[in-house]
C-alpha cells in the first residue's frame, strides 16, 4: 500500500511539468510525510534516521531526477516498514510477557478473567487475544488454566496440602472442576498425582 501510494504520487508529478524548486518541494512534501509515520509509530531503526536526512540532504543539494527520487523513497520506505514490522514484534512480545507476569501473580484468584488483565494492560480483549495466541500458541484461558495445573501439580507432589486445598490456592474452589481440569490435563486424577 505504501509503494502504491509513492507510485501514484510520482505519476501525478510526472503528467505535470514541474519545475526545479517545485519538484523540489513536492520532495520535500514526501519526506516529511515520512517523517510524520516514523515519529507517530515510535520507530527506532539503526539507520532509518541518517537515511532520512541523507535523503532530504540529496534533494536540497542535486534535484534528483523522477526516477531516482521514486527509488530512493522507495529505500526509505522499504526500511520504514521493516522498522514497522520489528517494532511491532516487539511490543506483541513485551505484551505477551507482561500478561504473563501479571498471571504469574494472579492465577490463584478465583476470579483472574480476561477483562481484568486488559484493563491491567490498557488493551482491548480482542486485540489483545489475537497477540497472546501468536505470541504463545495458547489463548488466555488455555494459558491460565495449564498456569493454574503445573502449579496444582508442585503442590500436589510437594506438600501435604489437601486436594480441595489445592484446588482453592489454584484459584479453581470448586474440586469437581478443579479434579475435571486436572484430569483432563494431565490424563489421571489429582490423587494419583501423588502415588506418582
Amino acid at each position: 500500500g505504501a509503494e502504491a501510494a509513492l507510485d501514484g504520487l510520482i505519476t501525478a508529478a510526472r503528467k505535470v511539468a514541474l519545475n526545479p524548486r517545485t519538484w523540489q518541494a513536492y520532495q520535500m512534501e514526501i519526506v516529511t510525510c515520512l517523517l510524520r509515520v516514523v515519529s507517530e509509530q515510535t520507530l527506532e531503526w539503526d539507520g532509518l534516521d541518517g537515511q532520512l536526512d541523507s535523503l532530504m540532504e540529496r534533494i536540497l543539494r542535486d534535484y534528483p531526477s523522477v526516477d531516482d527520487a521514486q527509488k530512493a523513497f522507495r529505500a526509505v520506505i522499504t526500511t520504514v516498514l521493516y522498522a514497522m514490522e520489528a517494532h511491532r514484534q516487539t511490543s506483541s512480545r513485551l505484551l505477551s510477557a507482561n500478561a504473563e507476569q501479571y498471571l504469574q501473580e494472579h492465577y490463584m484468584r478465583e476470579d483472574t478473567s480476561l477483562e481484568e488483565l486488559c484493563l491491567y494492560l490498557h488493551i482491548s480483549p480482542s486485540y489483545f487475544s489475537m497477540i497472546f495466541k501468536k505470541e504463545t500458541k495458547r489463548t488466555f484461558h488455555q494459558y491460565l488454566t495449564d498456569l493454574r495445573m503445573d502449579k496444582a501439580l508442585t503442590l500436589l507432589s510437594t506438600t501435604d496440602m489437601k486436594i480441595a486445598q489445592v484446588a482453592e490456592s489454584v484459584g479453581l474452589p470448586d474440586h469437581s472442576y478443579f479434579s475435571y481440569c486436572f484430569r483432563r490435563h494431565f490424563g489421571y486424577p489429582p490423587s494419583r498425582a501423588r502415588s506418582r
